[in-house]
Parts: C-alpha cells; sequence; structure tokens
C-alpha cells in the first residue's frame, strides 16, 4: 500500500504533519509528501528519503489579485499527474483547497480511501462550496477539525474528530517567567506575518516604549510591509528576523515574553482558526494576546492562557501591562498544564484512527 500527503503550504508552516508521518513510520508505510511553498516560484524540489519522496512545489501566491490563482492550478495539476503516475491507494487531504481542487477524484475514486484534514476556513460562506465540502467530509474515511468553530459552516453528516496543531512536545517548559519582575518585556509573533492594520496598531501602542520590544519571525505576506511602516514612523523598538524552520521554535521562544496572537475580525476563517501558536504558548509557557470575539479568545479565556484584547478599540499597551502587574505563574502554568493534557487526549484518538486507516485494506 502507497499514500500520498496532500499538503497546501510549506514544510516550515505544516507542522502538524509530523503526527502522521510517525504514526505512517512506525508501520513503515510507504508513503510520498506534497507540499505548496508560496513565497517563491522555481522549479520543483524533489527529496528522497526512506518512506518514499517530499515534493515541493514553488509558486508566489502572496499576492493580492487574481494572479495568485494561476500557480493553485497549476498546483493542483501537478498533484493530479502525481496520483495519476504512481496510481495511491490512499490519500491525507490538509485543508480546504486541495481537497476542492481534487473533490472529483476524491467523491469518485478514493470515497472512503481519504482523511479530510480540515484546517482552514476558505470560501463556506457561499452555500454552493459549503455544501461541496460537507461532501468531502462525509465522503471520508474520517475527517479531522482543527477548531470546533469550523462545525458551524457545515452539514456533517460523516465521523470526524477534534484534532491539535501540537508538536515540540519533547521541549516542553514547566515552569514560566515571573513577568512582574521583567524590565523589558519582548512581544513575539512566530509564523505568516499579516493584518497589516492590526499589527501597525499593536506597534504604534507600543512605539518607542522603553518596556517592550516587538520581535516578528517570519515570512511575511506581501502588503503586510511593517517594517516600512516603522521606518517611516521612526519606530526602533521593533525587530524582523524573517524566515524560521519549525525545529527552531523552542529557541525563538526563550527570546520572548508574551506571544502576539493577534487577527482581524472580518473574515470566518480568522474568527475560528486555532493558530500554532496556541500550542506553542501552552508549550513554552508564553502568555498569549487574543483577539476578543475569536475562538482563540474564548480558550484563551477558559484555560487562563494570557489575555483577550479588542486591538482596534482597546488601549492595547495599558491592558498588557495591566494583565503583566497581576500576572501569577502558577495559575498561568496550571491552565497550560490542563489545556496541553486535554489536547493531548484528543489527539492520541485521532493518531489510533490514522493507525486503523494505515491498516485497513478497504
Amino acid at each position: 500500500m502507497k499514500l500520498l500527503l496532500i499538503g497546501f503550504f510549506g514544510k516550515t508552516y505544516m507542522p502538524y504533519i509530523e503526527h502522521y508521518q510517525k504514526v505512517l513510520d512506525n508501520a513503515s508505510a510507504e508513503y510520498d509528501v506534497c507540499f505548496f511553498e508560496r513565497y517563491e516560484s522555481r522549479s520543483i524540489q524533489i527529496d528522497c528519503y526512506d518512506h518514499g519522496n517530499e515534493y515541493t512545489f514553488f509558486g508566489e501566491t502572496n499576492a493580492n489579485s487574481l494572479s495568485k490563482i494561476k500557480p493553485v492550478l497549476k498546483y493542483a495539476r501537478f498533484v493530479r499527474k502525481l496520483i495519476r503516475d504512481n496510481r495511491y491507494d490512499k490519500l491525507i487531504v490538509f485543508t480546504t483547497m486541495p481537497a476542492i481542487l481534487l473533490s472529483d477524484l476524491l467523491l469518485s475514486k478514493y470515497a472512503g480511501k481519504y482523511i479530510f484534514d480540515y484546517r482552514d476556513y476558505t470560501y463556506e460562506r457561499i452555500s454552493s462550496f459549503a455544501k461541496r465540502v460537507s461532501k468531502i467530509v462525509d465522503a471520508s474515511a474520517f475527517t479531522t477539525f482543527s477548531s470546533r468553530g469550523y462545525l458551524e459552516n457545515l452539514e456533517v453528516r460523516g465521523k470526524y474528530l477534534l484534532t491539535h496543531n501540537i508538536t515540540n512536545l519533547d521541549s516542553v517548559i514547566d515552569h514560566a517567567d515571573d513577568l512582574r519582575t521583567k524590565g523589558i518585556l519582548h512581544i513575539g509573533f512566530i509564523g505568516y506575518v499579516r493584518y497589516f492594520d492590526l499589527n501597525a496598531r499593536l506597534i504604534s501602542s507600543f512605539s518607542n516604549n522603553p518596556k517592550f520590544y516587538l520581535d516578528y519571525y517570519g515570512n511575511r505576506f506581501s502588503d503586510c510591509n511593517l517594517e516600512a511602516f516603522c521606518e517611516t514612523n521612526s519606530i526602533e523598538n521593533v525587530r524582523f528576523h524573517g524566515p524560521f524552520q519549525n525545529c527552531d521554535k523552542p529557541l525563538l521562544y526563550k527570546t520572548v515574553d508574551l506571544v502576539n496572537s493577534i487577527y482581524s475580525l472580518d473574515s470566518p476563517e480568522v474568527k475560528q482558526a486555532i493558530p500554532n501558536r496556541l500550542y506553542d504558548a501552552a508549550l513554552f509557557k508564553k502568555p498569549i494576546i487574543a483577539s476578543k470575539g475569536t475562538q482563540l479568545s474564548q480558550i484563551v479565556e477558559e484555560y487562563n492562557l494570557g489575555l483577550a484584547i479588542d486591538p482596534m478599540h482597546d488601549d492595547v499597551c495599558n491592558a498588557v501591562e495591566e494583565y503583566i502587574r497581576t500576572f501569577v505563574p502558577e495559575r498561568f502554568e496550571s491552565g497550560c498544564r490542563r489545556f496541553l493534557r486535554d489536547a493531548e487526549k484528543d489527539l492520541q484518538h485521532h493518531m489510533e484512527c490514522v493507525k486503523a486507516f494505515i491498516e485497513s485494506s478497504t
């Protein structure tokens, strides 16, 4: 039996794929992986491993125009060719767009022979799109959702599970720093750098404040040139560090005191998404700053993992300073442990289902 894992991002931004690969490797399964690196355009990269090949397709899609559709369609054609040439027995499809673009294959040839890993809200506000996604869910061996909020958009009749974007479990930190004793605090953003308006407002809130540094790690969207914003406004307490690898996270989070995870409320995708940063914050014991009204903020408040703010209307700097003034490390640590315990329980069940899927002959 041979499988294909189909991603829609580069390897760095799909850390959750490691859980699948661990189960596949333990079963000595033969499988290929396909990544989509969306920040540059160049020739396809093929890396050979014991389990099979890892293909990285390059096509820049971070422009705000119809031009980004072309590389997406090229990627879909590339994946179709892989499937046709290699005659995979089963598929694991990550995120909605690859599933939609391959839906004719999934609903016919691969019905009941694929896992659908649902991690994003795209165009489900369009009724016909949502119905197609619901069909993909129903025809899967099972579907995993990374946020309970996503279930609000779909009519789901098939088998589904809740999963989590948790990695670097071997690097978990037991104790949090006491933020009340810190002289200078570092607020870190680690991931795709986007949402210019929100981050520009956040930066302005802390502009040249000697108590704070803002650090950004990761590739940025073309419409999110925060470096230019800082230069124009002579803001000197913000630093941009560029791309990173998932294995770098334990070291990066050592430099961070609070995690910046503010999102725009304009998009349903963002309101319902659960970012990797939530799990990183709990693992590395760093309080997270979330936007009010999001699924993320509900979890942050339920488990006492940080604070929720309205970045466009609240006095963000004052809210953060008040949080630090009343910060109790032991209470925060307890919330982190409780959250990680619940997440690991869900994840273990998910991986047991993946194992059964691999071992099944149907």
